[in-house]
């Protein structure tokens, strides 16, 4: 145990953790590591690292912010030994110290299965204990954090050296090199802030969502330059991990997932101007500047609203499943101002646009399981400017989950 916090490295990326939801649909492939982390003050936030026995040394992999049930689960890609470090940050510099809790458990080896062939999940909790002992290695979560850290210790020790020893004129040494900026939105869409319990509350109090949970526009891997950004919209009373059964089905080679999580109830015009704001950093931060997007339910309306104002991006395609384009009917009395359902009238002005097409190619997929549902999925107006209109014998959360729906939005996605 000594041995292996006292070796391991100080630089790593955050990334994501498994899409798949064991529950609802099988993983692709591979196998993967899972637990349960326990100890602890309960003060800090957990995070969860993956080290690979490689060349009889440990390599960090990945590493992911721990929910408060404490669960993680990792991936992995090959046959090599695996093993888990875990520990509570209580001040926030994203580094194991000393007082601080942490703890380690190592996996066995695991036959990796062929492509396409769900693997076993092997499953170990991590019991943290404090550390009084100072960390000769400590646990490190990004290259941000690294460089963070090195400076103020340097800032430290000159202070200390200041108040013992005279000052001497030293030629001006060159600046350091700034570390490459790590930004920690790279998400495990697992999380209990983007699960249906969560969203249950973004409907009925956007405002006490967006204290506790916050909106956001985030990666489920690491980008990669060569992929095409999608931005994915859940609608009404869902969250992003309605696209859990979704992105297994996709070719996620050429596909980078960006997931839009906002609370349901707050009103459309709200959501749309608050993506557009989220979208024009992230396309920033990445360099890139074409996407496409893909809305659920009312998320579609979201999609094509962004769609037609955005500047900061261009959407060269958009997919909508189940998209309500007539409207909903609301009960007379009960519209507020700022909810989502002031939007939903049939002939309200977020409605009104949102029917207008916009430069790109349309693909609008419907449900016709639910008979009261289908008309306003077909207004018209909206299928007549859409380049493919298809539908599928499911609800319209369903469309999510059909592999059907899913052969076609891959096939949507193909092209930038």
């Amino acid at each position: 145990m000594k041995l292996f916090f006292a070796g391991l490295t100080v630089s790593l990326f955050l990334v994501s953790c498994s899409l798949q939801d064991r529950e609802l649909a099988p993983p692709v492939s591979g196998p993967s590591v899972a637990g349960m982390i326990t100890g602890g003050s309960g003060k800090g936030k957990l995070y969860a690292v993956l080290y690979e026995l490689d060349n009889k040394k440990y390599r960090p992999v990945v590493d992911q912010l721990v929910g408060k049930n404490g669960r993680f689960e990792f991936p992995i890609a090959s046959n090599n030994i695996f093993g888990v470090a875990a520990f509570e940050d209580l001040n926030g510099n994203l580094r194991q110290d000393r007082g601080e809790y942490a703890g380690y458990v190592r996996f066995p080896k695991v036959k990796l299965l062929p492509a396409g062939k769900a693997g076993l999940v092997l499953r170990r909790n991590v019991a943290l204990r404090k550390r009084t002992k100072k960390v000769a290695s400590p646990i490190v979560l990004s290259e941000e954090a690294a460089g963070e850290v090195a400076r103020r210790d340097r800032q430290q020790l000159s202070s200390s050296l200041a108040k013992t020893t005279a000052p001497k004129k030293k030629p001006a040494a060159p600046a350091p090199k700034a570390a490459p900026p790590v930004q920690r939105d790279i998400v495990n869409l697992g999380d209990a802030r983007f699960s249906l319990a969560s969203a249950a509350t973004g409907f009925r109090d956007a405002s006490s969502f967006q204290k506790k949970s916050g909106s956001g526009l985030y990666l489920v891997d690491p980008y990669r330059a060569n992929k095409l950004p999608v931005i994915f919209i859940h609608g009404v009373g869902g969250a992003a991990q309605d696209w859990r059964n979704l992105f297994p089905q996709l070719d996620l080679a050429r596909v980078q997932p960006l997931v839009y999580q906002y609370p349901t109830g707050m009103s459309l015009e709200s959501a749309t101007s608050q993506l557009i704001d989220f979208a024009g950093v992230t396309s920033k931060r990445y360099r890139f500047r074409d996407v496409q997007v893909v809305g659920l339910g009312t998320g579609g309306l979201i999609a094509k609203a962004f769609a037609q104002r955005s500047r900061s991006v261009r959407v060269t395609s958009l997919v909508t499943l189940g998209t309500p384009w007539g409207g909903l009917k609301v009960p007379t009395g009960k519209v507020q101002r700022g909810h989502v359902s002031w939007g939903l009238r049939s002939n309200s002005p977020f409605l009104k646009q949102s029917r207008r097409p916009f430069s790109g190619p349309h693909h609008l997929l419907f449900a016709y399981a639910d008979a009261r549902a289908l008309p306003s999925q077909l207004d018209p107006r909206v299928q007549e400017a859409a380049a493919r209109v298809l539908g599928f014998p499911t609800d319209v959360r369903g469309l999510a989950r059909s592999s059907a729906a899913a052969e076609l939005v891959r096939g949507a996605l193909g092209k930038r």
